[in-house]
């Protein structure tokens, strides 16, 4: 059989650890003997053991133990090579004598970064490291960014008409997209650390901002900026969620009383008309936060835009025609001045979902 079709296997498992390991990887393994697999296992849970232990323990269930150092380690992320909360897996392969290792991609993490490849090498492990390359970077892009740039991978979240309309002219936006969009979107609210928006969009719509519609794996933060603190305590988010992020202007002098308990609050510049965001963007990568949607109006869009802060746009289109010179559109703000200057991305894919149209575009 092809190495694609265990790389594969591996690359599905990893799948099993969305929402659950932020902001560790998502890592899936495959031991093999003979075309067969002897075991096999992934990352479950931030701070679990890593999927190469899983796949270890696993050989050892199906009493194949024997068979370990005869066999092929097919794995989507390099092996760690450090001592975090679990031993370094470099090490449990050589201890076990596997012949060889197939890594989709190289740790981009600079306590690993090469350093187990090169001391797998060194063991006389025969290594070959980019089987299905892109599709493993692509299924770990909040970790890829989050480590080289310490920041949370932005996916702006949108649901417009044909015409680019995301309300009407009185405001009404329930619904303009389907229910198979509406569920597509609370998948990804599943994979996310955190929503953010604006305290003038929870006052519009006094949304929930959980997972619903799907099996829920962990609700997502919300991360309310709220410049003039204009929120209320019996708004539905503040009941619904353990925790709540709320970012104020510095200048406001913040009472002890003014967000229930639950509530994190952080003070940061304002720039503009509003806080700055690049700011806010640098405090959540601070906090820990990897990925994060934003499901807000336009204005916001803009605003992340023009600063370049976006990495992903998740568009829905419906087969719908709204109109109206004064209906609030997908980004909105001042725009360019030349299209030149415009907001480009590199790749873009179309999907059909329910009635709807998903464009999904990645710098």
């Amino acid at each position: 059989m092809k190495p694609e079709i265990f790389m594969k296997r591996a690359l599905e498992l990893a799948e099993k650890g969305i929402g659950l390991v932020n902001p560790n990887p998502l890592v899936g393994c495959v031991i093999v003997y003979n075309n067969q697999i002897i075991g096999e296992g992934y990352h479950k849970y931030y701070g679990g053991n890593h999927a190469e232990v899983e796949a270890v323990n696993d050989v050892y269930k199906r009493g194949n133990i024997g068979l370990l150092n005869k066999s092929t380690m097919y794995v989507t992320l390099e092996p760690c090579f450090h001592y975090g909360k679990t031993p370094p897996c470099v090490d449990l392969i050589i201890k076990h004598g596997i012949k060889k290792v197939f890594i989709s991609i190289e740790d981009p993490n600079a306590l690993v970064a090469g350093k187990s490849i090169k001391k797998l090498i060194c063991n006389g492990i025969n290594v070959e490291v980019g089987l299905l390359e892109k599709e493993a970077k692509l299924q770990n892009k909040f970790f890829m960014h989050y480590i080289k740039h310490k920041k949370p991978y932005v996916i702006y979240k949108s649901a417009s008409s044909l015409d680019g309309k995301i309300a009407l002219n009185s405001g009404e936006s329930r619904w303009i997209s389907s229910l198979e969009s509406r569920i597509k979107v609370h998948e990804m609210r599943n994979s996310v650390m955190g929503i953010l928006t604006t305290s003038s969009t929870i006052i519009k719509d006094n949304p929930s901002l959980n997972v619903r519609h799907v099996k829920k794996i962990s609700d997502p933060i919300p991360i309310i900026l709220d410049k003039k603190m204009i929120l209320s305590k019996d708004l539905r988010i503040f009941s619904l969620h353990k925790k709540i992020i709320v970012f104020v202007s510095n200048r406001n002098n913040i009472s002890s009383n003014k967000y229930p308990n639950n509530t994190k609050i952080i003070k940061v510049n304002e720039v503009g008309n509003g806080l700055d965001l690049n700011e806010v963007i640098n405090e959540l990568g601070q906090i820990g936060f990897d990925s994060i949607m934003v499901e807000s109006g336009g204005e916001l869009g803009w605003s992340l835009v023009k600063k370049e802060l976006i990495n992903e746009i998740n568009l829905y289109i419906a087969p719908k025609i709204i109109g109206g010179r004064n209906s609030p559109t997908v980004i909105e703000g001042s725009g360019f001045n030349s299209l030149s200057d415009s907001f480009e991305f590199k790749n873009m894919e179309c999907v059909p979902v329910g009635k709807d149209i998903l464009i999904k575009a990645w710098r």
